[in-house]
């Protein structure tokens, strides 16, 4: 398994990826397409994870793994090698909106919180303002 930062080239096949596996990808440019972590099979994307970077603290969004590499531990090293990234570009905090993963997210030490209490640049994502339901937990976690 080979792990790299996603470039331009990358951008139409990790957006089938993601929507393939049911999240959200409409707002993600060429711009943010640095901050996503791609674990690759070959030229086969497992698996994604990526950084919306907001002034010093983070949105973690778009953890996916393909179905064949579910059950492997691919989660969570994607996760532990975002934190460390995010780690070494001084972000102080991690968020993030799920609906379906909060028991795995808690499991490494995210906690449930209020949305309100999001600083305002997590606020301006288009994640947080509209493209995920108020009803998706909302979880944070200092780095």
């Amino acid at each position: 398994m080979n792990f790299l930062f996603a470039g331009p080239q990358d951008e139409a096949a990790l957006k089938q990826f993601l929507e393939a596996n049911g999240l959200l990808h409409q707002d993600i440019d060429p711009d943010n397409l640095k901050h996503f972590l791609l674990a690759q099979d070959g030229s086969e994307i497992a698996g994604v994870v990526g950084l919306e970077i907001r002034e010093g603290d983070a949105l973690l969004r778009s953890l996916a793994v393909a179905e064949g590499y579910r059950q492997q531990g691919l989660a969570t090293t994607l996760i532990e090698k975002i934190e460390t990234y995010a780690r070494s570009l001084k972000i102080r905090t991690l968020y993030l909106l799920t609906l379906t993963a909060e028991e795995f997210f808690a499991k490494r030490n995210f906690q449930k919180t209020v949305r309100t209490s999001a600083p305002a640049g997590i606020q301006k994502t288009a994640e947080f303002k509209g493209l995920c339901p108020a009803s998706a937990a909302f979880m944070t976690k200092r780095l």
